[in-house]
């Protein structure tokens, strides 16, 4: 596991992935241009990563039918695979509200994907009115009751959770990003991180010890003390996490650097390091990512998770 969590550190810490002149396969999403997105997976693990022809620090080379991912003269997985994404995640057919005018339209799209055997989840996304997603968990869950449904949200009361459950929620997710106070306030400054974790909490209650989960960061000068504590505090809570890098952009640089210092760019070494204490005080506490069908834990292309990658 520690190869894997290495080259998974590898492809979230790179600028992405040099392929080779021509390069076409049915499940790249292309861009029409040489380059565009695809999902690769490797043991256990998976990765979306952009790809181009003509630049990325990492390379994909193809040999008898097979491909591997290089960093120079090492090569960091000998065997990859290549994984379909429908709509966003794969193996899980996404709900954005926002994104479908009538209950109509979220059935026809959930008629074709699930039709394909391979819908494994089902999280929903995209509105905070309790009352809607309450009816459209209820459309779903009967609908295909044998399904997995989560539902990312802010924070709602005890009462809708209970609500979300009767109606067929088996999931819950709210992101907190940092509980250290002072990156908390600068990364959401309208959001209130005890009332956060209060819902985590109640969610639990509600669903279930490694039902529910949030997201972690790293890469805005914490240290790994902090990073450990945030871990602590969020599995003590019957809480999973995932733990994703912080990407620090030209356009947000600035703010970031004027509130905390000249930000460090994170290591493959301590990424590694970090999602391995993170599984360490999962296990601790009785948690364990592959209980969570839904959502990011569920999906892995952009993050480490606890006893998928590591």
């Amino acid at each position: 596991m520690e190869e894997a969590l290495r080259a998974k550190s590898e492809l979230i810490l790179s600028k992405g992935l040099r392929v080779p002149a021509g390069f076409d396969h049915p499940m790249a999403e292309s861009d029409g241009e040489g380059g565009g997105l695809m999902i690769i997976s490797f043991g256990d693990s998976r990765m979306r990563m952009r790809y181009s022809a003509d630049s990325g620090d990492l390379e994909l080379r193809e040999s008898d039918g097979r491909y591997s991912v290089h960093k120079g003269n090492e090569c960091l997985i000998d065997d990859v695979g290549f994984v379909r994404a429908y709509c966003h995640s794969p193996y899980q057919a996404n709900v954005n509200l926002t994104k479908f005018g009538s209950d109509d339209e979220i059935l026809s799209y959930l008629d074709r994907l699930v039709s394909t055997g391979t819908v494994e989840g089902i999280p929903i996304s995209g509105c905070s009115d309790a009352d809607r997603v309450c009816e459209v968990v209820s459309m779903i869950h009967s609908r295909y009751p044998d399904i997995p449904i989560g539902y990312s949200a802010s924070p709602v009361s005890k009462d809708d959770l209970l609500r979300l459950k009767a109606a067929g929620l088996s999931e819950f997710k709210i992101t907190l990003g940092s509980t250290i106070p002072r990156i908390f306030a600068l990364v959401n400054p309208d959001e209130d991180m005890d009332a956060i974790i209060g819902c985590l909490k109640d969610a639990v209650e509600v669903f279930g010890k490694g039902k529910v989960c949030t997201g972690i960061s790293v890469g805005m000068n914490e240290t790994d003390e902090e990073m450990v504590s945030m871990f602590e505090r969020i599995s003590s809570a019957g809480v999973l996490t995932d733990l994703k890098v912080k990407k620090i952009t030209a356009k947000n640089r600035q703010r970031f650097e004027d509130a905390l210092g000249k930000i460090e760019p994170v290591t493959v070494d301590r990424l590694c390091m970090l999602g391995s204490k993170l599984k360490e005080v999962q296990e601790r506490n009785g948690l364990d990512a592959r209980d969570m069908h839904t959502l990011c834990l569920a999906c892995m292309c952009c993050n480490i998770v606890p006893f998928r990658d590591c």
